[in-house]
């Protein structure tokens, strides 16, 4: 998928917001799927918008791009 796709996809209001937030969390986070799920409600600062990750899934991985 390329950047454009995704700019079209989130910019579509067609579709659930939270499809599109997770998507645009997704592209842009260094957390893994896997971490994402397990965030809780708790973990979410709307205003910061920030999500805390609590522990990374397997915290040996490296997250960042070309690690």
């Amino acid at each position: 998928m390329t950047r454009e796709r995704l700019d079209e996809l989130v910019a579509d209001e067609g579709i659930s917001l939270v499809h599109r937030a997770l998507w645009s969390a997704l592209w842009d986070g260094e957390a893994r799927v896997a971490d994402w799920l397990r965030a809780d409600v708790e973990d979410v600062d709307l205003p910061g918008r920030r999500v805390r990750v609590r522990e990374p899934v397997r915290p040996d991985t490296p997250v960042g791009p070309g690690e």
